[in-house]
């Protein structure tokens, strides 16, 4: 049971007009994310210098300290944790090249988030970009010497 106070801040609750949403939404916009989220961001955009001094053996606290003296500051831990969050993140998101057999041309690049066989069909003796420009044309041509990209012939 819910005590006569309880539904007396209930009813004041519910009784205060709600602002227009014009005002709602210049609040909502004021909002900043969390400083764990901006922490996160920047690091992403840091990523790959950051990646870059690792593989040549800058030592990961000569980092931290490097970065923390410029105001992003880390502990070992959660340094570790963003690094493996942006690199499963980019290996996740990385367009996948599949070059065309015989060909010296730019090779199709497939969008990691759907399936090869979605995209695009190459024919023998047409470049990729023939094939591409007929597909983003929405041009789709079947015949006998057409096989699916990652599929069987």
């Amino acid at each position: 049971m819910s005590s006569h106070g309880e539904t007396a801040k209930r009813a004041n609750i519910q009784a205060k007009p709600m602002a227009p949403a014009s005002e709602m939404i210049f609040a909502l916009k004021a909002l900043k994310p969390s400083s764990r989220s901006q922490k996160a961001a920047r690091f992403g955009e840091l990523f790959d210098v950051i990646q870059e001094l690792m593989g040549q053996d800058v030592y990961q606290k000569d980092i931290i300290a490097t970065l923390a003296k410029l105001g992003l500051s880390l502990s070992p831990l959660t340094f570790k944790q963003y690094f493996d969050a942006e690199k499963m993140f980019r290996e996740k998101n990385k367009p996948i090249i599949v070059p065309q057999p015989g060909e010296t041309s730019i090779p199709l690049v497939i969008d990691s988030e759907s399936s090869p066989r979605d995209n695009f069909t190459t024919r023998i003796g047409e470049s990729a970009e023939q094939v591409h420009a007929e597909k983003t044309q929405g041009l789709t041509t079947t015949n006998a010497g057409e096989r699916a990209v990652g599929g069987a012939p």
